[in-house]
């Protein structure tokens, strides 16, 4: 919850938000869910004691850290995933009730990396450690007291970047293509913005080929993550290389 404790005007706010999307570049690609779901498969082989539980959202995570830190000088150490505890069974969680019904797990990633593996387990381990409802309970607590102690002083808490924390909102099992508004086959959803190694999940957009015609995502998988000036390239370069090209092993 480091973030809650640097408080700021709106007007601060402004400025701040503004100029840090001055520090990064936007990247953004798409996967197919059959190459994610072969990657998770390998890492279960490897990971006895997730085996059951790793998932595409954990792998997919654990690779695009590993692919980043392989070319940037400072390297992530921290994964910040958004997690919703709405369907958690919580007694305080209700599943119809409008809200943001989220808390943020915080991994420590391991020493090496570019251990795929390692940091797909370390994911899994957090998630399943932070959706226990004694845990939700006592985050949302502490979480609430500080926001409401913020929101009396008239300031807001800022999500400040870092280059050792990838924060992580995955919006994948939501099938926002299904509202379409009469437009089924060229609809497209988009979000704005970008921070610092801010990775953002989607299911994937209609596309228009060459030939004019659309296509169906059938399943692909979209992101989008900010990453430092003068680096884009280099990260697109990395992940066209194909999820074959990290060793699990490393």
């Amino acid at each position: 919850m480091y973030y809650f404790h640097e408080l700021h005007s709106k007007e601060e706010l402004r400025k701040k938000y503004s100029d840090r999307g001055h520090t990064s570049e936007q990247v953004d690609y798409f996967f197919e869910r059959q190459g994610l779901e072969t990657l998770c498969n390998s890492l279960r082989q490897r990971s006895p004691s997730a085996a059951s539980r790793l998932s595409i959202h954990d792998s997919l995570s654990a690779y695009i850290v590993t692919a980043i830190n392989r070319i940037l000088p400072s390297q992530i150490r921290k994964i910040k995933v958004t997690d919703s505890y709405r369907f958690s069974g919580a007694s305080f969680a209700f599943p119809d009730v409008a809200g943001n019904a989220i808390i943020d797990a915080l991994t420590v990633l391991p020493e090496t990396p570019t251990d795929i593996t390692g940091i797909a387990t370390s994911i899994r381990e957090t998630l399943t450690h932070y959706r226990q409802h004694e845990v939700i309970s006592t985050w949302m607590s502490v979480t609430s007291h500080l926001m409401l102690a913020a929101a009396k002083t008239g300031k807001s808490f800022y999500y400040p970047p870092s280059a050792e924390i990838m924060p992580v909102n995955s919006m994948a099992t939501i099938d926002w293509c299904s509202a379409h508004f009469g437009q089924s086959e060229s609809h497209r959803y988009h979000m704005s913005g970008h921070g610092l190694l801010y990775l953002r999940v989607f299911g994937a957009n209609p596309w228009r080929g060459d030939d004019g015609s659309w296509h169906a995502p059938e399943g692909r998988i979209d992101i989008s993550i900010g990453v430092p000036q003068g680096c884009r390239q280099k990260v697109l370069d990395i992940l066209a290389q194909g999820i074959d090209s990290i060793k699990i092993d490393s």
